[in-house]
């Protein structure tokens, strides 16, 4: 197929707009179904650079549907790599005024375009006419493989039906104003964040990762809302921080690091051990109340796994008592770090299913 076609398909098969009523109007989050994302991802798994734990989903689902890789198929995954390699390197790790991980800046322009089109024309700007040439290449190659697996959007556009019609729309919502009012953001004034979903193989995990305001989340075909809660609530835990004043930010590193190594190591490590925490430990709690333990893996790092375990009743607490994000919070929070000698990987954002 002529990359023109494939753009016109893409544009055909994301043509309704982000749903800013997701749910409703107390929180702002968008989400749509988003071919390029998933094209995006979905290359990316192949050729084993994403940094996503469903990697063999996907290589999986491709064995199934089109055979073992060709000669020529395996030509574009280089090709794809050194593209995505060469703007991993180039990109000063921001979004605007977002912080974003380098490694996935360019994700994070397919998420947040409503085309492929659209795509490729920020691609292009970012990359070298080499560069840029490679990844179209590929993408022009898998454009066509990937549209029997897309579907026109049907896992996503099915999640997001029985999403619209869940009475826990309100709850989910809730919580994440509880949230807003804990990091103590304005969120009216900050891009509202916005979730490109991308669907993945039943009978796997999902991968979710937060790129600025854009939250890639992988939908299987029977989740519901419920299900993906816990997602949904440590994704936007990463929006809401990088949307802390930077101010108010190195204000509170201040205070943790004030407490000497430990301090600094906990600081790292709440990057990812406080959304754990909100999602896979508050949210899970509630929405999924007959499958959450604390005795489950919450997250595929031991250190942070267990930080997030040992903040949970603090976290708990401070959403049900309206306590902020704030240098007592963080006294707190160091206290319960477990230890450890290396600083925990702040970045990217990717989280375990």
């Amino acid at each position: 197929m002529r990359l023109s076609a494939l753009l016109v398909v893409s544009a055909l098969a994301v043509q309704a707009a982000p749903d800013p009523g997701f749910l409703g109007t107390a929180y702002p989050l968008h989400a749509k179904p988003s071919f390029p994302a998933g094209l995006y991802h979905w290359i990316d798994s192949l050729a084993g650079s994403s940094v996503g734990k469903t990697k063999d989903a996907h290589r999986g689902e491709f064995l199934e549907t089109h055979g073992r890789p060709s000669g020529e198929d395996l030509e574009h995954l280089d090709a794809f790599r050194a593209a995505r390699l060469e703007h991993m390197r180039a990109n000063p790790g921001r979004d605007g005024a977002l912080p974003v991980p380098r490694s996935s800046a360019l994700l994070g322009i397919f998420c947040a375009a409503p085309t492929l089109d659209a795509a490729l024309a920020q691609a292009k700007r970012e990359l070298s006419p080499e560069g840029f040439a490679s990844l179209a290449r590929a993408l022009r190659h898998f454009g066509p493989k990937y549209e029997s697996i897309w579907r026109d959007g049907e896992v996503p556009r099915v999640f997001l039906e029985r999403a619209r019609r869940d009475p826990r729309r309100e709850r989910l919502a809730d919580l994440l104003e509880r949230m807003v009012r804990f990091y103590g953001v304005d969120i009216g004034s900050a891009p509202p964040p916005a979730i490109a979903l991308v669907p993945v193989p039943d009978g796997f995990g999902t991968h979710a990762e937060a790129v600025g305001r854009h939250l890639l989340l992988e939908i299987r075909p029977r989740d519901d809302l419920a299900g993906q809660a816990s997602v949904i609530v440590h994704e936007n835990a990463h929006y809401l921080w990088t949307i802390l004043p930077d101010e108010r930010r190195q204000r509170l590193e201040k205070a943790a690091k004030d407490a000497g190594p430990p301090g600094e190591r906990a600081w790292e490590a709440l990057h990812e051990a406080l959304p754990t925490a909100l999602g896979q430990g508050v949210a899970d709690r509630e929405f999924r109340p007959d499958r959450w333990s604390s005795r489950a893996p919450w997250y595929h790092d031991a250190d942070i796994d267990a930080y997030a375990k040992a903040l949970f009743s603090l976290v708990a607490r401070s959403l049900a008592e309206g306590k902020p994000f704030d240098e007592e919070f963080l006294r707190l929070a160091v206290a319960r770090y477990p230890g450890g000698t290396q600083p925990a990987e702040a970045a990217p954002h990717v989280t375990p299913r």
